[in-house]
């Protein structure tokens, strides 16, 4: 049975290839992957998939969402602009917002029961630069910062006296397209660091009868060094409409659009779907 399972799962990529074979493809000029790199989807153009939802509003500018974290009900958007495309350079800028109330997930991650009534506001900032090489190669290196705060009510120990991480992040792709079809992309993720803050309002109890609010402004100015990395290949299929993206890797999974890396290094699929309409 279980080699059954794998056969199919290896045979699903092979098939839809096979399928493609007469269909229009969107590994084009004008048509770009846009995950960690400066492109934009064209004016007018949206896509609609399993990680993301976006919309070419105004020439270089594309609105969106990521789909996954509305699921916990934590309403988030982000804004990417192309700053400017000079082939075969293109410099691109994103920033985005993403409101978490902890209530819909302390269920869910443990050892964070105790928060009471706090939210995350999580702020990632983003930046890349693509270089098409040829016609078939292109590189794009980027860097985020996400800056994650807490506001409320939480018990003084519930995150170790830390309100927030922020953290840096170094970001890779390389696409080398084999065909209009098919395309190999290698994704690569290092942090340089994370830093603690302390903003928000703390309720303690340091006795049986005496209750205390806290509120705490500033940095602690605490960086961490730690060497969390991934590398991801993956295969990108692009038809008229339809765009498959399915892979596996290895390092510390990143948690997007909220940017935490997991301290446990494992495998790290990649399955990804969407529509270009």
């Amino acid at each position: 049975m279980r080699q059954c399972f794998w056969l199919r799962c290896a045979a699903l990529p092979i098939g839809l290839f096979l399928v493609s074979a007469n269909a229009r493809a969107w590994h084009t000029e004008e048509q770009h992957l846009l995950d960690n790199t400066a492109y934009t989807l064209p004016r007018g153009k949206a896509q609609l998939g399993l990680g993301a939802i976006r919309w070419g509003a105004l020439g270089p500018l594309t609105l969106g969402t990521t789909t996954w974290p509305w699921i916990a009900l934590f309403p988030n958007g982000h804004v990417k602009w192309n700053v400017f495309s000079y082939k075969p350079i293109s410099f691109g800028l994103q920033a985005g917002v993403i409101r978490a109330n902890v209530r819909n997930i302390t269920n869910i991650i443990g050892g964070m029961n105790d928060l009471e009534r706090a939210l995350l506001w999580i702020v990632p900032l983003e930046s890349h630069l693509s270089w098409r090489i040829g016609p078939k190669p292109t590189l794009s290196i980027g860097a985020t910062y996400t800056y994650i705060n807490v506001v409320g009510q939480y018990k003084a120990d519930a995150f170790q006296g830390v309100a927030g991480t922020d953290n840096l992040q170094l970001t890779g792709s390389f696409e080398w397209r084999f065909n209009r079809v098919t395309a190999l992309v290698v994704q690569g993720r290092y942090q340089v660091f994370q830093r603690a803050t302390a903003q928000a309002n703390s309720t303690t109890n340091p006795d049986g009868y005496t209750t205390l609010d806290v509120t705490a402004a500033g940095g602690s100015g605490d960086i961490e060094l730690k060497t969390y990395f991934s590398i991801v290949p993956s295969v990108a299929f692009s038809w008229e409409k339809f765009n498959l993206r399915l892979g596996v890797g290895y390092g510390n999974m990143n948690v997007s659009p909220i940017n935490m890396m997991i301290p446990i290094r494992t495998p790290i699929p990649e399955f990804d779907l969407f529509w270009i309409l």
